[in-house]
């Protein structure tokens, strides 16, 4: 990684996230768990956080099998229940604090038909608890998360971003960098001001980190319009996930 910029970053004190979505279902455990063994030993480098765990304390294991029986042990509960047909949520914590909150969701159905896509998760930093990571990382946590997950779309993003933007949901998101597949659809076009480049098999948008919310939603949002980058649900089904 480079040298730190010292130029503003807008988001620098504000709740950021990594959020990341694919839309394959039923995933196996050992498919979840290898693949998250994978983003968290990259967290690790490119944050420096030596070791994570769950809310309990209970540290994340360092082999495989122990790993799968980790994820096994967190079904997704739902209405007071426990609902392992619904698949796994796994929450982790840098095992000093302060840390980031890393949080995936996957096992359960494909449930394309859901207001909500139910696979996926991210990354999340909050400046009360801890510091947001400078802005040379940001594009190499994108790239990792695409490794990792293989998804459909990946945003660096606010929530004020997200509410100037109006897109929820299954819409592709607005953030200071969008990543979308190429089975989301193909960038010939931007917004002035918007960069876009191949990443990772994929295209990777980006906004100024100097901008503000509003302008970040305006110009992203006008780059997705123009290219057609909307709902996913009309996304033909995924080939299944093996182990």
């Amino acid at each position: 990684m480079g040298a730190q910029s010292v130029a503003a970053v807008a988001w620098q004190l504000e709740r950021t996230s990594l959020a990341i979505r694919w839309d394959r279902g039923d995933e196996p455990v050992e498919w979840i768990a290898d693949q998250l063994g994978f983003f968290v030993t990259g967290l690790s480098e490119l944050l420096g956080i030596d070791g994570w765990r769950d809310a309990y304390r209970n540290p994340w294991p360092a082999d495989a099998e122990g790993q799968r029986s980790f994820v096994r042990a967190n079904p997704v509960e739902y209405e007071n229940k426990v609902r392992p047909e619904r698949g796994y949520s796994v929450w982790l914590y840098g095992s000093e604090n302060p840390s980031p909150r890393l949080a995936i969701r996957a096992g359960g159905p494909r449930g394309a038909a859901g207001r909500i896509p139910l696979h996926g998760g991210g990354i999340t930093f909050d400046p009360a608890y801890t510091p947001t990571p400078p802005r040379e990382t940001v594009d190499d946590l994108v790239a990792l998360a695409v490794r990792a997950w293989q998804p459909l779309l990946v945003a660096w993003t606010t929530a004020d971003v997200v509410q100037a933007s109006g897109r929820h949901g299954w819409d592709v998101p607005a953030g200071y960098r969008v990543w979308v597949s190429t089975d989301v659809g193909t960038v010939t076009e931007t917004a002035d001001g918007i960069t876009a480049r191949p990443l990772e098999g994929g295209t990777l948008i980006t906004a100024p980190d100097e901008w503000d919310a509003p302008t970040v939603a305006h110009a992203v949002n006008a780059t997705l319009d123009a290219n057609g980058l909307h709902d996913i649900r009309q996304l033909p089904e995924p080939p299944a996930t093996t182990s």
